[in-house]
């Protein structure tokens, strides 16, 4: 993972991660989960028990394949799967949102072929849930 901007955009926190690899299937497309800024933590509280962000990814496949979220919450995994669990189109750029708790954390795979991956993820706070 790369981090490769973090700074303050309208008074909103936002920090990107961006890859660009080739990863075979069913691997993690960033070497370390992705979680929370540190701004979370101190940010935006909805009441005092918790926090949430936002990031929006932005996904491109050259080869039409369904792409997962590896989403982790209290020691567990879920796979959640983008696009109602249709192929992303071939060389379309796709955008999701996740929604992020404090101690969460995801990584993004893919299930066919081995794939030059492209994704860019913003973070923000100002969430509505």
């Amino acid at each position: 993972m790369t981090t490769i901007a973090q700074g303050r955009v309208s008074g909103l926190a936002a920090t990107r991660w961006e890859t660009s690899a080739t990863i075979a299937i069913n691997t993690d497309w960033f070497a370390n989960d992705i979680t929370p800024g540190l701004d979370a933590r101190k940010s935006f509280a909805l009441d005092d028990t918790f926090t949430v962000v936002k990031h929006t990814l932005q996904l491109f496949v050259p080869t039409s394949t369904v792409v997962n979220i590896q989403y982790k919450f209290n020691g567990i995994t879920k796979v959640f799967l983008l696009n109602g669990g249709t192929a992303l189109a071939t060389n379309a750029p796709a955008q999701f949102d996740v929604i992020l708790f404090p101690g969460s954390s995801y990584n993004i795979q893919h299930v066919t072929g081995t794939q030059n991956v492209a994704a860019i993820i913003t973070e923000s706070f100002n969430v509505d849930i």
